[in-house]
């Protein structure tokens, strides 16, 4: 990522700023920044409010802004836009709301910020950036019917907020003493109970948030920068009197690889208690494509095509790969005792909704069109 655009330090090249003047800015604006996203985590984890994702979002979206002015005034470069030069042709004009400077809003600066690079981070921002102008411009959709969906993706974004809060302000601002994992009112939730408090608007959502997962690469997918996703394990024996109630540990820091399977074994037990429940095999997927396209005149979807679809939107990784159990789990799992892919009934609509559309009339025949 870009580390500014070599304009120097504070105060060149911003006009009527100066240095003083900058410095307040970059203060202010961190504070503004850590301030927005502590009432973020606050909406969020308010058991009283419904719309927590929604106001997580637009109040991220906020800080996020505050934070990217405060380091492009850190590094000389004035966030604002332009209308041209002055006749003078000394200087630059700015554009201006009711007298206002117009500062950037937040796509911008990912803009300017990551330039023609595409990290994690950046996939993980544009997903906000998408979400909020749903928030304000989309009445029907309600986020909260996938908050649970929602929240890898929610989570990496503070943390991502949080990091470089600290980097832009040299440590001297950081928001990670305030941040408490929220009490819970219950153990889990079964899929059942999901989908039945679920409503049917939901499915565009999910759609929506479907469609911009499978536009990115594995290794973002893959990316805590992107979504972090964790699991809550309920502690057995009798721990230590010292002993934290919860404790984040990550991949790289177990001790052997074999830490790490125990730890998928455990949950992989107490999470599903009837094995491969709700997942289809290859031919169950082919045999149900085609059993909900009957009538329709279509091509019949066969095991081929269902090869050419995974690999196409990256579904699961390639036979022999060393990391199995990197798939995209709303789409696909995998199923270690017998060494093999299960696949979700996400994946069975996405694929009905996929074959329909590619044999339209208007249909455009492109690249994404699997071989026969």
């Amino acid at each position: 990522m870009r580390d500014g655009n070599g304009d120097g330090g504070a105060g060149k090249n911003l006009g009527c700023f100066k240095a003083p003047q900058v410095r307040r800015c970059v203060k202010q604006s961190l504070l503004k920044a850590k301030e927005f996203a502590l009432l973020a985590v606050k909406a969020y984890n308010d058991p009283a409010t419904k719309m927590r994702s929604a106001r997580f979002i637009v109040l991220m979206h906020i800080a996020w802004t505050y934070l990217f002015h405060a380091y492009f005034f850190s590094r000389g470069i004035k966030p604002i836009y332009t209308k041209g030069k002055r006749k003078s042709g000394r200087g630059v004009r700015y554009q201006r709301i009711d007298k206002d400077y117009r500062y950037w809003e937040l796509a911008e600066c990912v803009r300017q910020y990551f330039k023609d690079q595409n990290p994690p981070m950046k996939e993980n921002l544009r997903l906000l950036i998408k979400l909020r102008r749903k928030v304000e411009h989309t009445t029907q959709w309600d986020l909260s019917d996938i908050d649970a969906q929602l929240f890898g993706e929610l989570q990496a974004n503070l943390l991502n907020f949080g990091r470089l809060l600290e980097q832009f302000s040299d440590g001297k601002f950081s928001i990670r003493d305030h941040l408490y994992l929220a009490l819970q009112t219950g153990p889990y939730w079964t899929k059942e109970q999901r989908r039945a408090s679920r409503p049917k608007d939901a499915q565009q959502l999910l759609d929506f948030l479907n469609n911009f997962r499978s536009s990115l690469s594995q290794e973002v997918w893959d990316s805590e920068e992107y979504s972090f996703r964790v699991f809550l394990v309920k502690m057995t024996g009798n721990p230590r009197k010292d002993a934290v109630a919860v404790e984040f540990i990550r991949e790289e820091d177990m001790a052997t690889p074999q830490d790490l399977q125990h730890l998928n074994v455990l949950i992989r037990e107490r999470t599903i208690p009837v094995a491969n429940r709700g997942y289809r095999k290859p031919k169950q997927v082919v045999e149900e494509v085609n059993k909900r396209l009957r009538g329709e005149n279509l091509p019949r979807f066969n095991m081929h095509h269902h090869t050419q679809c995974w690999k196409m939107f990256k579904v699961r990784p390639p036979a022999g790969s060393k990391q199995p159990r990197r798939t995209r789990p709303e789409f696909c799992v995998y199923d270690e005792p017998n060494g093999d892919y299960l696949y979700t009934e996400a994946w069975v609509k996405k694929l009905v909704k996929y074959w329909r559309d590619l044999h339209k009339p208007d249909a455009k025949m492109g690249s994404e069109k699997p071989q026969r």
